[in-house]
């Protein structure tokens, strides 16, 4: 795994034997827009472009260009997500909202695990609240 400037770049197993890898770089590009990203997944050619002129522009090795050079087009794909603004705060002005987990930031469409997600976040929070709450609490870092 690579971690920089640039974003990240990873190489994982495909399979249990080891015999695949798969890959993944996350990098800011320019929003699409959802219409543009669908057609763009459905163009392999150009994935592949904007995939080697990131590479390139943003002076990632070597071995990373050859890799996505050497990728079947049909092989590839997209998985954009969106970035949230910063916020000032994550609690609204009436107190009674506050932004935690999968809300407070983007995160890209994954496998099923926003429900869980919000479950061991809401029981976090409760727990944590409820803590609070207590007479003889005293916050360890207060």
């Amino acid at each position: 795994m690579l971690f920089g400037q640039n974003g990240t770049f990873s190489i994982l197993p495909n399979d249990y034997a080891g015999t695949e890898i798969g890959y993944f770089i996350t990098t800011d590009v320019p929003d699409r827009g959802q219409e543009k990203w669908a057609l763009l997944e459905k163009d392999k050619a150009a994935v592949a472009q904007i995939l080697d002129g990131i590479v390139e522009e943003k002076g990632w090795p070597q071995f990373v260009r050859d890799l996505i050079r050497t990728t079947r087009f049909e092989d590839l794909r997209t998985w954009p997500f969106a970035k949230l603004p910063d916020m000032e705060h994550w609690v609204s002005r009436s107190g009674r909202v506050i932004l935690v987990g999968d809300a407070a930031h983007a995160i890209p469409p994954s496998g099923g695990q926003g429900a869980p997600s919000a479950f061991e976040d809401a029981e976090t929070l409760a727990y944590v609240l409820g803590k609070l709450s207590e007479p003889d609490y005293t916050h360890p870092n207060l």
